[in-house]
């Protein structure tokens, strides 16, 4: 079955409801939210950043199923564990947002790539649509950036994972 953005937005968006989350991806994602829902204008912040992770996480999961890649290795829930995921992930973000994609991606570079955003837009579509024309335009862009950053965090979360099991 070739590789396809509806089929691995469709089986991301089904494993979501599956909590697939890794032990450590939780307590990672969990611990986001609640620094999010803490530091956001609005506590609802947290939990949609914790939503736009999964559907990342998601993502990747799906991709690594497809491509045969064995991404077995547990990370410890320990805080240092967590800290050197959680650092691990933001250097696979930053390859994704700079173009060096094909450096983290399994499949497809543009397949994936616009999955992320198929799922970015879902996620911002069921959060703030409904008050589209009460939203500025700077602010709609800084929701979708926001929106943006955190599913690149799942993907990333789940891309580091192995790396990080491999080296504690």
């Amino acid at each position: 079955m070739p590789l396809g953005d509806d089929t691995l937005s469709f089986r991301a968006r089904a494993l979501a409801q599956a909590h697939p989350l890794s032990p450590a991806a939780k307590s990672l994602i969990d611990r986001i939210s609640r620094e999010e829902a803490e530091s956001q204008p609005l506590p609802e912040f947290g939990p949609w950043a914790a939503s736009a992770m999964l559907a990342g996480y998601c993502l990747r999961t799906v991709e690594e199923d497809r491509a045969g890649h064995d991404a077995s290795g547990a990370v410890s829930v320990d805080a240092a564990s967590l800290d050197a995921l959680d650092s691990s992930a933001d250097g696979v973000a930053e390859a994704l947002r700079n173009g060096d994609e094909a450096t983290v991606v399994l499949a497809d570079v543009d397949e994936v790539i616009t999955t992320l955003d198929g799922l970015i837009a879902s996620e911002i579509e069921r959060r703030v649509d409904p008050w589209r024309e009460e939203v500025g335009a700077d602010s709609w862009r800084m929701f979708e950036d926001y929106i943006a950053h955190w599913t690149v965090k799942g993907y990333a979360i789940r891309t580091a994972e192995p790396t990080v099991a491999a080296d504690r």
